[in-house]
């Protein structure tokens, strides 16, 4: 089908072969032997605004689906079509929203972080964990109440026991609490 104006293809059927549609003469979708091409930007806009109003991907017999929905500026994303595996809000933050679902990084998936429902877990699966800092390290309870441990480049370790320094390394060896060195 062409635009009798312009003799621009709209849609052209090729016979045992390809759909295609065109937008300004320029093929922009087709069918092809294993499914569809899409060139440039696809854009689906769902009616609903709920959760189940998205994009759904499907296998053949549709029993695996996977589903991308939108929803008051939350991506949510979905390997099961039935369960939030993973949400992206407005103000940047991923969030796994299932206790023991990890999220994996690297090549080897070797970096993973997860939460089991009591415990937030950081573990290298390959090797030795490394945390680093050009200025020093500070582990502590949230909101920085209580200390636990110190670091300084260049400088003193220490560690606390109930928000008290109970040892602290120094040029000359180390520092016990109630000791001088």
């Amino acid at each position: 089908i062409r635009n009798g104006a312009s003799w621009d293809y709209a849609i052209k059927a090729v016979g045992d072969g390809a759909v295609e549609l065109y937008y300004d003469n320029v093929k922009k979708i087709e069918t092809t032997s294993d499914g569809g091409q899409v060139t440039g930007a696809l854009k689906v806009k769902v009616a609903g605004s709920g959760y189940g109003d998205g994009l759904i991907l499907e296998d053949n017999d549709s029993t695996n689906k996977s589903e991308l929905t939108h929803v008051d500026g939350v991506l949510y994303i979905s390997a099961d079509a039935s369960t939030n595996h993973l949400t992206i809000n407005s103000d940047g933050h991923v969030d796994i929203v299932n206790d023991n679902d990890q999220l994996r990084l690297g090549a080897g998936q070797d970096l993973i972080l997860y939460s089991d429902g009591t415990q937030g877990i950081i573990r290298s699966a390959n090797g030795r964990g490394y945390i680093q800092s050009d200025t020093g390290i500070s582990i502590s309870s949230i909101g920085y109440t209580e200390k636990y441990i110190e670091t300084t480049k260049d400088g003193s370790v220490e560690l606390y026991y109930d928000n008290t320094k109970e040892l602290e390394t120094t040029s000359g060896g180390v520092k016990l609490s109630g000791y001088s060195e």
